[in-house]
């Protein structure tokens, strides 16, 4: 396998390790007297069933970073992305790789990678290191731990050295751990997504049918919702994003609908709102069975590349309207909004909208995802170009935030309001003292 900087495989050890070697530092900070020791006693462990995920039983519970430990020296629980190489510290993290290799020499070591929810950080474990058969038959991609460690900065990115390392127990909950906050995720709880939803539903489409309809699918996969993003690669990828883009869809959908309302008499009595409301709600229900939330980020599901998640949407859509006696014509129009929403075939869509109702979502959808990507790719942007290198949803490359801040800018808009006013004052003084003909 070929090398590369950033993912060494078969690599010169002596070289690697100049550049990671992790740093000789004990529990306490300081250097060791000796680092001699006890295979067992360097490998004991924390096993505390975790609440979403199996533990093993055989990893004994490690003191020093147990929950509310009483020691008072007990460094404090920082985010990966703010540990550094200035003294040990204790973070919560997912584990996302680990990748068995071989050094050119053919002895073995583990890249792993541990990541929050801004930052990642790779650990190499080298045959003699005492947590090299810990991560062979214990570590488990998508699991989250308690490591107390280092973050350096080095030729190949952030190198993580692990002094102690346990797996989250329940107990962990009363000093900060949130597995949200060891991912990619939405900074609005989904709970409290969903209930806005839910609650923008009940108020809109009353005690009908329909609402039951949403109700019911928000209950029974609810799960699923939480965890779903967005999408895969353009806008809101991380946990929580399919609930955050739904709010938006649904909050536009209702600009949309009220203002042509108003506009006209005749399509106060013709547009559907509550209609509206339930498809933009449902309009990517599919993704819940079209996408899988990894470690490594997104997936598309088998189901998702086989049937696409317009239609998988159509199937959950009627699934549960059956099941709540939603009528069979409304349930229809639902159906042809979801399955068009897309509108363009090469987006999901077999044909475009035909209705009014169907029109509304698409374009509240699609400014919602537009708007979405384009603020992802100017966040992800770090040169000093006045326009981002990677290009928008136009096909244009985009230009940044205005390089003045609107606050300076309002601020030197009034000044200049303000030297307008004073010259104005200064002309008609001199006008008024002027000698008059009378």
């Amino acid at each position: 396998m070929a090398q590369t900087k950033n993912q060494p495989n078969s690599v010169d050890r002596d070289d690697l390790k100049k550049r990671i070697q992790p740093a000789s530092i004990d529990e306490s900070g300081s250097a060791p007297q000796s680092d001699k020791g006890s295979v067992a006693e360097e490998n004991e462990e924390i096993s505390q069933e975790n609440e979403s995920l199996d533990s093993n039983p055989s990893i004994e519970t490690k003191e020093s970073l147990a929950p509310k430990s009483s020691s008072n020296a007990r460094p404090i629980v920082k985010t990966l992305s703010d540990m550094n190489a200035s003294s040990p510290g204790d973070c919560y993290a997912q584990l996302v790789e680990v990748e068995r290799r071989l050094t050119k020499d053919g002895n073995p070591y583990y890249k792993t990678s541990f990541r929050d929810s801004k930052s990642s950080a790779q650990a190499i474990l080298w045959r003699e290191n005492r947590l090299f058969n810990e991560c062979e038959q214990f570590w488990k991609v998508g699991r989250f731990y308690k490591i107390r460690g280092l973050v350096r900065n080095t030729n190949y990115g952030r190198q993580l050295d692990i002094l102690r390392i346990r797996e989250v127990t329940r107990d962990d909950k009363a000093d900060g751990f949130d597995k949200n906050k060891c991912r990619p995720a939405s900074s609005i709880p989904p709970e409290s997504l969903a209930a806005e939803i839910l609650g923008i539903v009940s108020r809109q489409a009353g005690n009908t049918p329909l609402t039951r309809l949403v109700q019911k699918i928000f209950k029974d996969r609810r799960l699923s919702l939480y965890e779903t993003s967005a999408s895969r690669f353009h806008h809101r990828v991380y946990v929580g994003g399919l609930l955050e883009h739904t709010l938006s869809v649904i909050k536009l959908a209702i600009f949309i609908a009220d203002h042509y309302r108003a506009s006209d008499p005749r399509l106060a009595k013709t547009i559907n709102k509550p209609l509206i409301v339930v498809g933009a709600a449902l309009h990517d229900i599919g993704k819940i069975l079209d996408t899988q939330m990894t470690p490594a980020g997104p997936k598309r599901t088998i189901e998702g590349d086989l049937i696409g998640h317009a239609a998988l949407g159509v199937r959950i859509a009627r699934k549960y309207g059956e099941e709540v006696k939603v009528d069979e014509g409304i349930l229809a129009r639902l159906e042809h909004i979801i399955l068009t929403h897309s509108r363009f075939p090469d987006w999901g869509a077999p044909f475009p909208p035909a209705s009014l109702e169907a029109m509304i979502v698409h374009y509240a959808d699609y400014v919602d995802s537009t708007f979405a990507s384009s603020l992802k790719i100017l966040d992800e942007d770090s040169s000093e170009d006045a326009f981002t290198g990677k290009k928008g949803p136009f096909g244009t490359q985009l230009l940044k935030l205005a390089s003045i801040p609107l606050d300076k800018a309002d601020e030197s808009d009034a000044t200049q309001t303000e030297n307008a006013e004073k010259a104005q004052r200064v002309n008609d003084n001199k006008v008024s003292s002027k000698p008059t003909n009378e």
